[in-house]
């Protein structure tokens, strides 16, 4: 979920910024500028990969990731 996520806010950072989806990546044109259901399966791992690295990545500077008991 939080990779589904996170790629609609590139998504959306990306469209304000005047980039467009394209077959290849060039100039202001990115393939993966598509909703979660039509990236390939490599784009989605990518994403899921740099999901999983944010604990890593708090814990070098000092802070951690909690769960939220009060949360469904």
């Amino acid at each position: 979920l939080l990779a589904r996520l996170e790629h609609e806010r590139w998504m959306k950072e990306r469209t304000a910024q005047g980039f467009e989806p394209g077959p290849a990546r060039y100039g202001r044109v990115r393939p993966d500028l598509v909703p979660w259901e039509r990236l390939s399966d490599e784009a989605r791992t990518r994403n899921i990969q740099a999901v999983r690295r944010i604990p890593e990545m708090l814990a070098r500077v000092g802070f951690q990731v909690l769960r939220n008991s009060g949360s469904p």
